[in-house]
């Protein structure tokens, strides 16, 4: 582009700064998996110490409490998650996909948002302490009562979700669907450990109702730190997938330089 500006001729060379979306993916993943490692350490070397002092610091780095670093990490990688999903509807949309992928990705996307809301402001939790003990026994279900109220419509909106990222992520390559398989294997597991912790805790609660009032739910931490690792790699692959949908695309800013009168 040039101008021409009191007889001499003005140049501006247009420069892109960026990290390509692949390269973005993996450090992504690698940033996250580092983060989760530090998270497991510093659970066992303050949150678990025998010092006191470090024991208060430490409560903040407890990954077996609902609120701590751990979950607001854990909420902020769904809620990235999800943000990225809308940008893959987004970048479907004007490339002119059909209408129901570009509906579907916002489902998904609206899902993981829905998932990271929960952990920050432990929604689910919540309710443990909303029904009342007699409502599960009535129904006959020995576990936490919000698994009997919203298990099945989450365990439907996640098979759901999985069933279209896998066809879906097979327009992305070899890279994407061996890490959505992990995280199914993560979540699985997890889920199955919140429920039996959840017929175990329950039970105690049954055998004295004075403490159904002042029960506050703790994770495993094995539970916790699978459900980071799920979303870490739920994460990575659809950037994996926004990657080969933009065609290698890249992430960065243009900066324009002005060059030198010419003359």
């Amino acid at each position: 582009m040039h101008q021409i500006q009191q007889g001499y001729m003005v140049g501006t060379r247009l420069q892109r700064h960026g990290v390509s979306l692949g390269d973005l993916a993996a450090g992504v993943l690698i940033l996250c998996l580092y983060i989760e490692l530090w998270l497991v350490i510093l659970h066992h070397l303050l949150a678990k110490g025998a010092n006191p002092v470090t024991a208060t610091i430490g409560r903040a780095f407890d990954i077996t409490v609902e609120v701590s670093l751990p979950t607001f990490f854990a909420a902020g990688q769904a809620i990235l998650a999800g943000v990225t999903a809308l940008v893959v509807s987004a970048v479907l949309r004007k490339q002119g996909a059909k209408w129901w992928r570009v509906r579907l990705w916002q489902c998904v996307a609206l899902f993981l948002l829905f998932v990271g809301i929960d952990d920050a402001a432990t929604l689910h939790e919540r309710v443990n302490t909303v029904i009342p003990l007699d409502f599960v026994d009535a129904i006959g279900f020995a576990g936490y009562p919000w698994h009997a109220l919203f298990g099945p419509f989450l365990l439907a909106a996640a098979l759901a979700a999985f069933v279209f990222l896998w066809f879906e992520f097979g327009r992305a390559g070899r890279i994407a669907r061996p890490f959505l398989y992990a995280a199914a294997i993560c979540v699985g597991i997890a889920v199955a450990l919140d429920i039996v912790q959840g017929v175990d805790e329950m039970a105690l609660l049954r055998a004295d109702p004075l403490l159904a009032v002042a029960s506050v739910q703790k994770s495993t931490i094995t539970e916790e730190v699978l459900e980071m690792v799920a979303m870490t790699f739920v994460w990575f692959a659809i950037l994996r997938f926004l990657n080969r949908t933009a065609d290698g695309g890249s992430l960065g800013l243009i900066e324009s330089d002005r060059i030198a009168p010419a003359g």
